[in-house]
């Protein structure tokens, strides 16, 4: 599974997460890594908080509000695909190369706003060759280029790639303490005797002959 900050360029990304806040948050920090990154500028979208709120978000998570390259569009609940004619101009203007959209679940009010928002995004990705980032509640795995009932619809059918933050959460925190326990093992009174750990924690075993040389020299050492 991919971490967040992977995506392929030119390509619709759909990112899941348990709540809008968290999704919100990921948001945040992904607009902001891009941009560091040297990728390009960013068009932010935010389709659910107050701009306060986002603001505050932004402040807590990143450490500011304002960044170079990062641009933000406060869009009424609902009336996302009102504004695409505005994020096309922004587009061309900004040098825009990936647009955030957060969250999904509040962009379109009906299944006509929808649609038009679908095709939308697939002209961005497609004809103008920008990176479409899309975060959404949706609970449940799924795959991409089949629909998603109940959930994504068909923005699952023209997402490139479907990642789940929590899921990803998970497996980077199983490698973490898979490593820190191999770290452990390798601290242990046995792996520096006459045995040893490798990096992926398969035991080793030294020849005798090998560890009377190693005790031998720590002795004439002492002496």
């Amino acid at each position: 599974m991919k971490q967040n900050s992977e995506f392929h360029e030119a390509e619709i990304t759909v990112y899941c997460g348990e709540n809008a806040r968290i999704n919100t948050q990921e948001s945040l920090k992904q607009a902001f890594g891009i941009v560091d990154s040297g990728n390009g500028n960013v068009l932010f979208v935010n389709t659910v908080f107050s701009t306060r709120k986002l603001y505050e978000l932004a402040r807590r998570i990143c450490g500011s509000v304002e960044h170079d390259g990062l641009h933000y569009r406060q869009v009424v609940m609902g009336d996302l695909h009102k504004y695409f004619s505005e994020f096309q101009e922004l587009i061309a203007v900004e040098n825009i190369k990936t647009i955030v959209i957060n969250s999904w679940e509040f962009s379109n009010k009906n299944y006509t706003y929808k649609e038009k928002a679908l095709f939308q995004l697939k002209h961005y990705a497609d004809a103008l060759g920008v990176t479409v980032l899309v975060y959404s509640q949706a609970k449940y795995a799924c795959n991409s280029g089949k629909i998603a009932h109940g959930g994504l619809g068909k923005l699952a059918v023209i997402a490139d790639e479907i990642i789940n933050i929590h899921t990803n959460e998970i497996e980077k925190q199983e490698r973490e303490s898979a490593i820190s326990s191999t770290r452990k093992i390798n601290n242990l009174t046995y792996a520096r005797s006459d045995s040893g750990v490798s990096a992926d924690g398969e035991l080793i075993q030294r020849d005798k002959k090998t560890v009377v040389e190693e005790f031998s020299s720590r002795e004439l050492m002492e002496v």
